[in-house]
């Protein structure tokens, strides 16, 4: 699907500044060696757990979403797959939703 995912052992990503508005389902699901995730300043609307598929992300420690559209964030969904992270930033969203811990 993305060149990146050919790249198993790519331990920092910057796709900032490229007007990407959605990300596609298990879009970073080879990525499991990942450090850094930069997707500042685009037009992201929606970001999933699903994003990494059904593995567990154990280098991934900054995720950086910085001026997106973000409407809508599962923290509980997201750090059940990305344990070891130590800075997530999502300055400047447009959050109304953040859930902590899953509702039933």
């Amino acid at each position: 699907k993305t060149f990146y995912n050919r790249l198993p052992n790519l331990r920092h990503l910057d796709l900032s500044f490229n007007n990407i508005s959605q990300i596609d389902s298990y879009s970073f699901e080879k990525l499991s060696d990942i450090f850094s995730l930069n997707l500042s300043n685009n037009k992201i609307e929606y970001f999933t757990s699903d994003l990494f598929g059904s593995i567990e992300i154990t280098s991934l420690q900054k995720l950086i979403l910085i001026n997106n559209f973000l409407k809508y964030f599962e923290v509980y969904k997201i750090f059940k797959f990305v344990n070891y992270l130590s800075e997530l930033n999502l300055k400047d969203n447009h959050i109304f939703d953040m859930r902590i811990t899953a509702s039933y």
